[in-house]
């Protein structure tokens, strides 16, 4: 607008007093010249949400009829939407958004009075329907809901003339209906476009990195940049400049051959020394082997240290973490069977990260004393490996106990010099629920996704100062480690 255009004047011609609906003629005065008189219908800011099942890799939409545009479509079987509503007087979007998900598809999300924070959702946008003819504004967001989210009836509210069916569409088929404009919905092209570049992403081999901050942190590390906790979609010979990787093993510390496509396998290649295309030295393995000794194994959570090898100048990786997290029982028959839990995979998650702030204060390794501590470190989905049982180690359950678990241990540890937290999540299946369950945790807030089309390079750790009045990060469990630094 000009600077020298103002509103002179405003008055409402009409209002309608059940659903609180009016217009406004506004008079605007542009350039000296004779006021323009402006017609504005007044509605409010309404909330809406693309809502997906993340078990299930569905979108769920709503069917209504909309008289309004009965005539346009030619029918009256109603159209397409997600699902929305109007914000109403002293509510804020999120409680609207809970209270319309529920009212239409009966899903119940929890809502945090104390954060302001509903459970599983994502801002996407704001916008404004129509600002050539009204001020409405619609704050639309991305929910992920599961198999526990608590569902009720749905279906509208009768007294108020709704009568709405559910759509349910797989993600799939869902994109190929926005890319052939099939909605007459700008909520769900918007989402939908929203949606099908981040999910688009994970199924090319656009190697992503996402991460979020922990929101906590503001409170417990006052003065210092919040903690992130985040993972990359890639090959692990992609990552770069983490500074402790951390191997999945069984409790004889074996690795896997490097015949094997699985990231235990990976490492002991990519540290290995190459003459060629042929292994001239196993690197890993036999360091592994030294600090392991000549036993009859170790219990699950136990954690070995080693060099690098030729990650080094490779990767700029400057520790490896083994961790035991899976044993194997022998059946009488002379086969092997793997035996582990979800609760032996999420200690090793906290063994890993104490582990690591061990050898933090530690300090006197010439590295760490040239370069700092570790402060950033990329763990594997253990348990999610090619030998599980996909019955009693679900990958949805993997996720939603480690991921968790590495929060928790940050938050619990205020003076970690841990600072960045990674997971990495490379098969499809992994990456949407790794994804949904991140995005669910509501002491964390996404704040970026980073996308390289080869070579996936990690963010420089942030600066940080310990205040002296934090208590210290909590010591091992007992039995965590074996072996000296």
């Amino acid at each position: 607008m000009p600077d020298s255009s103002r509103i002179t004047g405003r008055k409402t011609v009409w209002e309608h007093a059940s659903r609180k609906f009016r217009i406004d003629e506004i008079t605007v005065e542009q350039d000296g010249s004779d006021s323009l008189q402006w017609v504005s219908f007044e509605r409010g800011d309404s909330v809406a949400a693309l809502i997906v099942n993340t078990d299930t890799n569905h979108v769920i939409l709503v069917r209504q009829l909309r008289p309004s545009v009965v005539e346009i479509e030619g029918s009256m079987d109603g159209i397409v939407e997600t699902v929305a509503g109007m914000i109403r007087q002293n509510e804020v979007p999120l409680r609207c958004l809970q209270r319309e998900i529920e009212e239409e598809t009966g899903y119940q999300l929890t809502f945090d009075p104390v954060t302001g924070r509903l459970g599983g959702t994502e801002h996407i946008c704001d916008y404004y329907t129509s600002p050539g003819g009204s001020s409405e504004r619609i704050h639309l967001y991305y929910v992920a809901i599961d198999g526990k989210t608590q569902k009720a009836a749905g279906g509208g509210v009768r007294d108020e003339g709704e009568n709405i069916e559910l759509v349910v569409l797989p993600v799939d088929e869902f994109f190929e209906q926005v890319g052939r404009g099939a909605f007459h919905d700008a909520k769900i092209m918007i989402a939908g476009q929203w949606l099908q570049k981040r999910w688009g992403n994970r199924r090319s081999s656009t190697h992503v990195r996402q991460e979020f901050t922990l929101r906590t942190d503001a409170e417990y590390r006052p003065g210092k940049q919040p903690r992130i906790v985040g993972y990359y979609t890639t090959d692990i010979g992609h990552v770069k400049d983490i500074d402790v990787w951390v191997n999945s093993s069984n409790a004889e510390f074996l690795m896997d051959t490097i015949y094997h496509k699985t990231l235990s396998a990976r490492i002991r290649t990519l540290g290995g020394k190459l003459a060629g295309d042929v292994m001239v030295e196993d690197t890993i393995q036999e360091l592994l082997t030294r600090r392991m000794g000549i036993g009859k194994g170790l219990d699950i959570g136990n954690v070995l240290e080693t060099d690098p090898g030729h990650l080094r100048q490779d990767h700029k990786v400057r520790c490896l973490l083994h961790v035991a997290s899976v044993k194997a029982r022998i059946q009488p028959n002379g086969f092997a069977s793997p035996v582990t839990s979800i609760a032996d995979l999420e200690r090793c998650v906290v063994r890993v990260l104490a582990r690591c702030d061990e050898l933090n204060a530690r300090r006197f390794s010439l590295s760490r004393r040239m370069l700092g501590p570790y402060r950033s470190i990329l763990l594997p989905l253990f348990g999610a490996g090619v030998d599980r049982d996909p019955n009693l180690l679900k990958t949805k359950k993997i996720c939603e106990a480690l991921i968790p678990a590495a929060v928790k241990y940050l938050q619990d540890n205020p003076r970690s010099e841990i600072e960045r937290v990674y997971f990495l999540a490379y098969k499809e299946d992994e990456i949407e629920i790794c994804d949904s369950v991140f995005a669910r945790i509501s002491d964390l807030e996404r704040i970026r996704s980073e996308e390289r089309g080869s070579e996936t390079d990690a963010a420089p750790a942030a600066p940080s100062t310990t205040p002296a009045d934090l208590p210290p990060p909590a010591s091992p469990t007992a039995g965590t480690t074996t072996g000296s630094n």
